[in-house]
């Protein structure tokens, strides 16, 4: 599940993107830390232009919100319902961390 909230434009970045995504987890090559296996919530800031999308490494964050072994529909869809809970926090955390601030103008759209 992916979606996109638009956010007032600043030079990096005019939107969010927060995702669910299924990760195989392993050595994380910027922290040299492991990784569990699982599914994560992550919102990033970045800029969409006419022929270009630009994100800004390490202005985002990401939680994990169900360890698994495996992919599954059934857990996927569990996954999308315990992130709901937590998106509006880590939102806000991305927000503050890079300055930005919401536009209310307009409404979220979602890509699945």
């Amino acid at each position: 599940m992916k979606k996109y909230i638009p956010v007032i434009s600043t030079p990096n970045a005019n939107e969010l993107v927060v995702e669910v995504y299924y990760s195989l987890g392993g050595t994380n090559l910027f922290t040299y830390k492991t990784d569990p296996r699982g599914y994560y919530l992550s919102v990033s800031p970045f800029k969409r232009g006419e022929t270009s999308m630009m994100y800004v490494l390490g202005s985002g964050a990401k939680i994990l919100i169900l360890p698994c072994n495996r992919r599954s529909n059934k857990r996927e869809a569990l996954a999308i319902e315990l992130a709901k809970s937590k998106e509006a926090d880590l939102i806000q955390n991305v927000l503050h961390k890079n300055n930005l601030r919401l536009d209310n103008n307009e409404e979220g759209k979602q890509v699945i």
